[in-house]
C-alpha cells in the first residue's frame, strides 16, 4: 500500500491568518486534484510566526482559531490535512492572567479534527520552546509537558502518532523540537519509540548564514539514529517580531531512514513536494520521491498572484 503526501514550502504573511488561509486552500484545492492522501503546511502556518504582542490579542486568536477550523473543514474522506497554529484553552491562566496558548500541530480528516484518544486533544502541542535570540515563545506559550501536568495526562500521549491507510504512523513534531541536543526531552525519540514509521517536523525557521548546514546536521542524525524517514517543512517569507525584520528560508527537506538527503526544495522558493512511500511486509521498504517544482509562470497562475 503506498500514500502520496505532499509538503508545502508557502510564504506565510505574519498576522493574517486571512490571507494564509486562502493561500492554504488553493493548495488544498489543488492537492485534491492530484489525489493527495496527507497534505503538509509549516508551522504556525495560518498566524505567522514572528509576531510580537499580537499573541496577546483576543480577537487575533479568536481569528486564528476560526481559520484553523474552516481549514479543518477542507479536508476529507481521501485527503488529510496537517498544518500549525496556535490552540487557545480558555480555561486555563498563566501567571500573568493571560489565556494559555499552545503553539500546535493539527490533524484533519473527514472535515473534523482528528482527535489523540490518548489525551483526548484536537492539538499537538509543541514540547521544546526556544527562548534565546529573536526567539520568545516561552513569553507566549506553555509548552507540552506543563500542558500536559495541568490538564492530567501522561504527557507521552502527545506523541502518539496518527495512522493514515492502516500502515502509515506519523510523528508529528513542532521546530525546536528537533533541536533537542541540550534538552532532557527528546520528542522525536519519543515518536519513534510509540511507532512512528514517518516524522514531520513542522517548522517556521528563519535563516542565518550556514544554518542549512547545522540544519542538515541535526535532522539527518536524528533519521539515522531513529531508523525513520523524516520530513522538515519549513515557510518562507519575512517576518518582524516588533524589533528585527528576519527572513524565512524554507529548505523543506526529506531524510531516508539511513539520514541521506533524498530530495529537498530550493530555498526561498515557493513550491511543493510530492513523495510516495511504499509499504511491505510491515515497514516501509522504499521512499520514492518526485520533485514537484513549479515554474514561476505556473506558479503565479496557481496562486492567482
Amino acid at each position: 500500500m503506498n500514500t502520496k503526501i505532499r509538503l508545502v514550502q508557502m510564504e506565510v504573511i505574519p498576522g493574517n491568518p486571512s490571507k494564509n488561509f486562502d493561500t492554504c486552500s488553493k493548495f488544498i484545492e489543488e492537492a485534491k486534484k492530484d489525489n493527495i492522501e496527507v497534505l503538509v503546511f509549516p508551522e504556525l502556518c495560518l498566524s505567522g510566526y514572528l509576531i510580537g504582542d499580537m499573541w496577546e490579542e483576543t480577537s487575533f486568536l479568536e481569528d486564528c482559531e476560526y481559520y484553523g477550523n474552516e481549514l479543518a473543514k477542507l479536508s476529507s474522506n481521501t485527503l488529510t490535512i496537517i498544518f500549525g497554529n496556535v490552540f487557545i484553552d480558555k480555561e486555563l491562566h498563566g501567571t500573568d492572567g493571560r489565556i494559555v496558548k499552545l503553539n500546535g500541530a493539527f490533524v484533519a480528516q473527514r472535515g473534523i479534527f482528528y482527535i489523540n484518544r490518548f489525551n483526548g486533544l484536537s492539538v499537538y502541542p509543541k514540547t521544546l520552546l526556544p527562548n534565546y535570540r529573536e526567539f520568545e515563545e516561552s513569553r507566549h506559550f506553555k509548552d507540552g509537558l506543563w500542558y500536559a501536568k495541568h490538564k492530567g495526562y501522561e504527557f507521552v500521549n502527545n506523541f502518539e502518532p496518527i495512522t493514515i491507510n492502516m500502515k502509515l504512523n506519523i510523528g508529528l513534531t513542532i521546530c525546536e523540537d528537533g533541536w533537542d541536543a541540550d534538552y532532557d526531552i527528546h520528542p522525536i525519540q519519543n515518536c519513534a519509540s510509540l511507532g512512528a514509521n514517518l516524522i514531520l517536523n513542522l517548522s517556521c525557521s528563519p535563516f542565518t548564514i550556514n544554518k542549512n548546514i547545522s540544519r542538515d546536521k541535526v535532522f539527518s542524525l536524528h533519521a539515522k539514529n531513529n531508523n525513520i524517514p523524516l520530513c522538515y517543512v519549513n515557510s518562507i517569507g519575512l517576518q518582524n517580531n516588533s524589533k528585527t525584520l528576519f527572513t524565512f528560508d524554507g529548505s523543506t527537506i526529506v531524510y531516508d531512514s539511513f539520514g541521506n538527503v533524498v530530495t529537498s526544495i530550493n530555498s526561498f522558493k515557493k513550491s511543493m513536494l510530492i513523495l510516495v512511500l511504499i509499504h511491505q511486509l510491515g515497514k516501509f521498504i522504499q521512499l520514492a520521491f518526485l520533485l514537484f517544482q513549479m515554474n514561476l509562470q505556473k506558479l503565479n497562475k496557481f496562486m492567482k498572484l
